[in-house]
């Protein structure tokens, strides 16, 4: 592409993302009254970093020295409309959506064909809600199903993990982990009661796999109001179902005989249709909640930077205040307006929240966001950069696999900060995957280093 048709994409791409940038500036300049504003990563930094965080993977040679010839007013806008434009986007950000929605939990082809579609379309986060909360809707995506099909799953005599779903539902929506209030109030969160967490476990209990291969959920009919006292003092309450801090819902008891709307039939293996079903209810609410789309510009930011505006982003609550609260409002306003992930990460990281350099001062080290911090990249990300650098490909999944297996994390846990480990370590020196890819093969980087010496050798490493 020439570099008049990019500025031109990237003037015109979107009114809104690039106010975005603005208002994001002008928040964070807000947040950091009294503090000397941030430094700016130079060229080569923010090249790095937009490449690995947009198209998962280091720049390549040519990418740099484009990028570095392009007008200095622009260039930074140039790059990121092409890396937006570049179908490893997509592919990228499917990826992060898949691991920050279903932690290594297992993967689907149907699933990740809906992610990819979600970032092609611009997909607003309150429509991917809906269709995750309730994939039995009319017209919903066949993949989206997999978010509560895979938790619905059992394993041998195990019984199904509800209290694992509730959980879920409450940290990646709604930033609260209630894994502690399930059987009394939080002992060390005020805010987060177990009325929280049987409110929602009230949404969830009627839930069932349908069928796992084609990731179908259906509900059982509602069994009434939720039972429930604290083992502290046993005294019996109950709730319908109810996000936190928000009235239970008024659902009508259903006479026995009447529970459905439609009756199942054994003879079509037609499940039925509950008279109240309990999952649109709850997909409702929760896109109509604006802690929606505050959760979700948290952990989006976190994956960006390394950090959440509030961290952990599981414990979003007052005592636990966000470090940067206008500029979490800014980024979270957009979402909850509609604003589609692709624009909303071209503000992101047309901001100085984003583009802030890594070189630590006596200042940075102690004021949140004041500096880049370094972060371990993905297993994913991590194959593909070394592919680029050595010029050599992985060749098959299997060794994708690998790289999965030694770099990320544990199934239902997100992805933290790396750790060395005794693992990684041997991976690196006696792997065969490793071992593979530093084979001298024509044209790639240890067959050109292979003819060099001195100066032109190291400036062909570097």
């Amino acid at each position: 592409m020439s570099p008049a048709y990019l500025l031109l994409t990237a003037l015109c791409f979107s009114v809104e993302s690039t106010d975005l940038n603005v208002a994001i500036d002008a928040a964070l300049t807000r947040d950091r009254t009294g503090h000397a504003p941030v430094k700016i990563a130079d060229d080569f930094e923010f090249c790095r970093r937009v490449h690995l965080d947009l198209v998962g993977r280091i720049a390549k040679p040519d990418e740099i020295r484009a990028f570095l010839a392009a007008p200095a007013d622009h260039r930074r806008q140039l790059l990121v409309d092409r890396l937006l434009a570049d179908p490893a986007f997509a592919t990228t950000w499917s990826q992060s959506l898949h691991l920050l929605l279903m932690e290594r939990m297992g993967d689907h082809e149907p699933w990740q064909s809906y992610l990819k579609d979600c970032v092609v379309s611009g997909k607003p986060i309150r429509t991917i809600c809906l269709e995750l909360l309730n994939p039995s809707s009319k017209g919903v995506p066949a993949g989206a199903g997999f978010f509560l099909s895979k938790r619905l799953e059992n394993y041998g005599q195990n019984p199904v993990d509800y209290p694992a779903l509730t959980r879920d539902i409450g940290r990646l929506f709604l930033g609260m982990d209630l894994r502690c209030a399930q059987c009394h109030d939080h002992l060390t969160v005020p805010g987060f009661k177990q009325a929280h967490y049987q409110g929602l476990y009230a949404f969830t209990r009627q839930a069932t796999l349908g069928d796992a291969k084609l990731a179908t959920v259906m509900e059982k009919p509602i069994a009434g109001k939720v039972a429930f006292s604290s083992v502290f003092d046993m005294e019996r309450h109950e709730t319908g179902p109810a996000l936190p801090d928000r009235k239970p819902l008024d659902v009508a008891e259903v006479k026995t005989g009447d529970e459905f709307a439609v009756k199942p039939d054994r003879k079509t293996n037609n499940p039925g249709i509950p008279r109240v079903a309990t999952l649109p209810l709850l997909a409702n609410a929760v896109a109509d909640d604006t802690r929606l789309a505050r959760t979700w510009a948290n952990r989006l930011t976190r994956s960006l930077l390394g950090r959440g505006i509030v961290e952990h982003p599981d414990f979003d609550h007052p005592g636990n205040p966000p470090s940067l609260p206008a500029t979490l409002d800014t980024l979270a306003n957009a979402l909850h307006e509609g604003m589609a992930l692709k624009s909303w990460l071209r503000g992101m990281v047309l901001s100085k929240l984003y583009q802030t350099a890594s070189a630590p001062t006596l200042e940075t080290n102690n004021i949140p966001f004041s500096r880049a911090i370094e972060r371990p990249l993905s297993g994913e990300v991590l194959a593909k950069s070394i592919e680029v650098a050595l010029g050599s490909e992985l060749g098959d999944e299997a060794r994708l696999k690998r790289f999965r297996q030694v770099f990320g994390h544990p199934a239902r846990e997100p992805e933290e900060a790396g750790h060395p480990s005794v693992e990684k370590a041997l991976f690196w020196r006696h792997d065969p995957t490793v071992r593979t890819l530093l084979v001298a093969k024509p044209g790639n980087l240890m067959d050109r280093l292979a003819k060099l010496e001195g100066a032109p050798m190291v400036n062909e490493v570097y």
